[in-house]
């Protein structure tokens, strides 16, 4: 199945990277090189409100990596996403049953090329054009460097393996205190269709098998979304011990411990990554980080530390003392009580 080379790929047509492809029916690896010495992709992902925002767009203002935001999502971004999947689920299970429908975009993504279909859907406004043509001049521009694709997506969380086995990806998974995920969602109102997993019958009997019966409870039951958050905290972080103990070179990182001490933790991840921590990277992190900026704000621009522990200011010692026995048995893999 030949890649979708139409319109401005043209104009790169003698630069290729490494890639899947589809011939006659089986994915092959195809190695090819470009004028400079090609980097792996990077992967930083996690649960949702665990920080994968925070860490993915510092990592994506070094030089060699241009960063994609979530296109693992269902969302519909109307013409503003120069990557995206068309997932039909939230955690989308990339596998060796559904992966010829998803390798054709995600080679050119790897190849900094945008989805099938990005530059028809910035036709939508004028101002999807512009995002549209300022993430394409960034794109090569990144590629004729030498760069990298930074996947900063939450939602690809059940892919990881996959996603390392096709593109040799670098993974960066992080992890976020059980009260301070459900505290965020329920600030924020977010309910989770469980359907979106147990619909995926090879994810629910690969990586969630062990947990089957109690998400088709949940799908019945529709628990309230403390439950519900707890429910999906656990599940989801079984995984992430199980990817932990698999494969000690991926970079796992708890949010907290990158809040306490947030430039010399980047620098680390940096470091790790190879990627350049310039100076500039480095302002941006004591800004987005400093103590001037509000504790409990959205967006990325906190004051670190203190955002540690807002979770305690918005729950009771009731809920607390629920949210700990509802993810017990997990919790305990990556905190200890002083965490509480």
């Amino acid at each position: 199945m030949p890649l979708d080379t139409s319109c401005t790929d043209d104009l790169i047509s003698n630069v290729t990277c490494r890639r899947m492809t589809l011939e006659h029916g089986k994915l092959t690896r195809v190695e090819a090189t470009s004028g400079a010495m090609r980097r792996p992709p990077i992967l930083v992902t996690g649960m949702h409100r665990s920080g994968t925002s925070w860490v993915g767009r510092l990592l994506g203002k070094a030089p060699s990596v241009f960063y994609y935001q979530e296109p693992f999502s269902p969302l519909d971004r109307f013409g503003l996403q120069f990557g995206f999947l068309r997932a039909p689920y939230w955690y989308l299970h990339l596998c060796e049953d559904n992966e010829a429908t998803y390798v054709p975009t995600l080679n050119r993504l790897v190849a900094l090329k945008g989805a099938p279909g990005a530059f028809r859907a910035s036709l939508r406004s004028s101002h999807s054009l512009r995002c549209y043509l300022s993430h394409w001049v960034r794109a090569r521009c990144c590629w004729w460097r030498g760069g990298a694709a930074l996947l900063k997506d939450p939602f690809a969380l059940f892919s990881v393996e996959r996603l390392v086995a096709l593109y040799n990806m670098r993974v960066v998974v992080m992890i976020r205190h059980p009260a301070a995920f459900v505290s965020s969602v329920i600030k924020k109102g977010w309910h989770f269709d469980f359907r979106n997993w147990t619909r995926q019958k090879p994810l629910m009997k690969g990586l969630l098998r062990e947990h089957a019966n109690e998400l088709e409870r949940a799908v019945a039951e529709q628990p309230p979304l403390l439950e519900e958050a707890s429910l999906m905290w656990r599940v989801c972080y079984d995984v992430v011990h199980a990817y932990r103990s698999n494969h000690p070179n991926w970079i796992v990182l708890r949010h907290e411990d990158l809040s306490r001490t947030p430039e010399e933790g980047f620098g680390a991840i940096f470091s790790q990554l190879d990627l350049e921590y310039s100076e500039y990277v480095r302002q941006q992190v004591r800004a987005q980080s400093s103590p001037n900026n509000p504790a409990d704000a959205d967006g990325v621009w906190r004051n670190s530390a203190a955002n540690i522990w807002s979770w305690k200011r918005r729950l009771g010692d009731d809920a607390i003392a629920k949210i700990r026995t509802l993810t017990g048995g997990t919790w305990e893999l990556f905190y200890s009580d002083a965490d509480w």
